[in-house]
């Protein structure tokens, strides 16, 4: 039997209690997840706003042991983001690699106007070729969809890491219902993302 593996490429900036529910939950669908959070690139100016020890120890707490997942912290390490098609040759073993993306990674696919198809490395490629596994968004088209697709039926309810840092910037202690206790007090005790003590 085939042995499917989820990629899970992300900012994971912080990484929040959605992020941890969607890997749970993949796990349920898939045999191994693989998350691997993102460097610092021009095109996400939030990953320059904590330096990457942090941002490796919250991935550390969030992901690292949670048992069939493979974290892997080569580009926090060296600060450089593995492109999609990079990263789909160095795991993908007989089609079996499945890419984990959000519903807006997708929107506007059938007018080939989607993120995929017009900002990714060999985009309009990868739209054809690549298995992914898309995660609900709010409203959504079938249409847009890439033709290898599974459709992940759960959501994430609106949650994200850009609310998390809103939150955390405005000194709003509610930040703290959207991350595990142990990244709550990494952020505290580190002053991340504009928190400026209790």
């Amino acid at each position: 039997m085939e042995r499917r593996i989820a990629l899970y490429g992300g900012s994971f900036n912080p990484p929040g209690i959605h992020h941890e529910l969607i890997v749970k939950l993949l796990l349920e669908i898939f045999y191994e997840v693989i998350v691997i959070p993102r460097g610092a690139q021009g095109d996400k100016p939030s990953t320059f706003l904590v330096d990457n020890m942090h941002r490796m120890n919250m991935a550390n707490l969030a992901f690292g042991k949670i048992s069939r997942v493979k974290l892997v912290l080569d580009d926090l390490k060296d600060n450089l983001f593995t492109p999609a098609y990079t990263l789909d040759q160095k795991y993908n073993k007989n089609g079996s690699l499945w890419h984990v993306g959000g519903y807006d990674l997708f929107r506007d696919g059938q007018l080939g106007e989607s993120e995929i198809q017009t900002s990714w490395i060999r985009g309009s490629e990868i739209w054809e070729k690549f298995n992914f596994a898309i995660i609900p968004r709010g409203e959504f088209d079938i249409a847009d969809f890439p033709p290898h697709n599974q459709f992940l039926n759960f959501s994430i309810n609106g949650q994200s890491s850009t609310i998390i840092r809103s939150l955390i910037k405005k000194q709003d202690l509610q930040f703290k219902d959207f991350v595990n206790p142990k990244i709550a007090e990494c952020i505290t005790q580190n002053n991340l993302y504009g928190w400026k003590g209790e």
